[in-house]
């Protein structure tokens, strides 16, 4: 599918090249020095003389799609949008882009709500000096435009990162089905090379391609599968859990009985000393 799609975006991007060549098959060559700086002004559009609106004959009610030439660097969706809208209401807006560096081709196809807008904006536009570069704008007519015009228009540009996707992909693990079907490829084209050079005279033996390898298993620990959930570690007979062994010591020492607090024991109340002068004169009497 990825494939597909892209041969058809090719397809439909060497279109618009051809349409862009066969409308303007001249090269450009830059007739001023000055150019479009990011976020200069856009200034206004040159003044529509009267001939030209006397001269306008297409429909109003049906739309109109311009193509727009030798656009200046950096004049880009944004930019011409805010530009060539002064003219008119425009529907859609396509500038066409390198589609692997997102870099602008320089033309683009506008398409305005009315036919005679586009008119006005071709017999004015064209060889007009715009920043430097002498636009070439043209109407096309109804078999010009197909489907694949618009294609992505109205939309923010974005780059693709096309270096880091291939790194990605470079990186990313390949499964047995995938390589078989790289080697099968690689074959083919080395056996229709094979073929072209015999064709002109030459012989010559590619190497033979490896065989695909099994993948390999993934990595086990220890030799054992990896279980669902984690098991308690088992621990041996000599090696005890540092609680368990605890306990243990705290049973086989001795119990001893517990310490009581000693009561403190009053001391009998001590006699009052009797002075000495007393004494004697007990003694003499």
């Amino acid at each position: 599918m990825d494939e597909d799609s892209d041969s058809e975006g090719q397809e439909g991007e060497e279109n618009l090249q051809v349409l862009a060549v066969n409308i303007d098959p001249e090269e450009e060559n830059a007739v001023a020095q000055e150019e479009f700086q990011p976020g200069q002004d856009v200034g206004k559009i040159p003044k529509v003389s009267k001939d030209v609106q006397k001269s306008i004959k297409a429909s109003k009610e049906e739309p109109g799609v311009v193509y727009i030439g030798r656009i200046p660097h950096g004049f880009y969706e944004f930019e011409m949008k805010q530009y060539l809208s002064q003219f008119g209401p425009i529907s859609r807006l396509r500038l066409s882009r390198n589609k692997k560096t997102g870099a602008s081709k320089h033309f683009a196809f506008v398409e305005f709500a009315e036919a005679s807008t586009a008119e006005i904006v071709s017999k004015t536009m064209d060889n007009y000096l715009l920043f430097g570069h002498i636009l070439k704008c043209k109407v096309l007519s109804k078999d010009q435009i197909h489907d694949d015009l618009f294609k992505g228009a109205n939309r923010r540009f974005k780059k693709v990162p096309w270096n880091k996707m291939a790194g990605l992909q470079l990186t990313k693990p390949q499964t047995e089905s995938a390589w078989e079907a790289k080697v099968s490829r690689e074959r083919n084209n080395r056996a229709k090379k094979a073929a072209k050079l015999q064709a002109l005279g030459y012989s010559y033996e590619a190497p033979a391609l490896k065989d695909v390898p099994a993948p390999a298993p993934a990595a086990i620990e220890n030799g054992e599968e990896a279980k669902a959930i984690e098991a308690a570690p088992e621990t041996t007979p000599e090696e005890k859990p540092a609680e368990e062994s605890e306990k243990v010591e705290a049973e086989e020492k001795p119990s001893t009985p517990a310490k009581t607090k000693a009561t403190p024991v009053k001391k009998a109340a001590a006699k009052p000393k009797t002075p000495r002068s007393t004494k004697a004169k007990k003694a003499k009497a």
